[in-house]
């Protein structure tokens, strides 16, 4: 990502195949020092009212605003910032995060992260 001509950022597109309903496709916004500026989901096929809430600003906000190496389900502990999993969907949400923390290895290993 460029801003009058100076690098910002990166967008990192990442497909987890852990989803509970197979495929699940993420953008990952990451500035140039570290912090996750947002996600979006791309493709997703997940149980209607369950699952399928990933797509929803409540959840995929949680990993705005956060600069971290790694991000966890709250269900399952762990190092990082904690992500409240979706009620009903916790293999979601951890396909989820798993993307997301997939992006950010990309980030520190390949991008020069900080």
């Amino acid at each position: 990502a460029l801003k009058n001509g100076n690098e910002i950022g990166y967008v990192v597109t990442v497909t987890n195949k852990e989803g509970y309903g197979g495929n699940i496709q993420v953008t990952v916004g990451i500035t140039t020092t570290g912090e996750v500026t947002g996600i979006t989901i791309l493709s997703i096929n997940e149980t209607p009212g369950l699952g399928m809430n990933a797509k929803e600003s409540e959840f995929c906000d949680q990993y705005a605003g956060k600069q971290t190496e790694r991000f966890y389900v709250d269900k399952d502990g762990g190092e990082g910032e904690v992500i409240e999993a979706i009620s009903g969907a916790t293999i979601t949400t951890r396909a989820v995060t798993n993307a997301v923390n997939t992006a950010l290895e990309f980030y520190y290993n390949e991008l020069g992260g900080e």
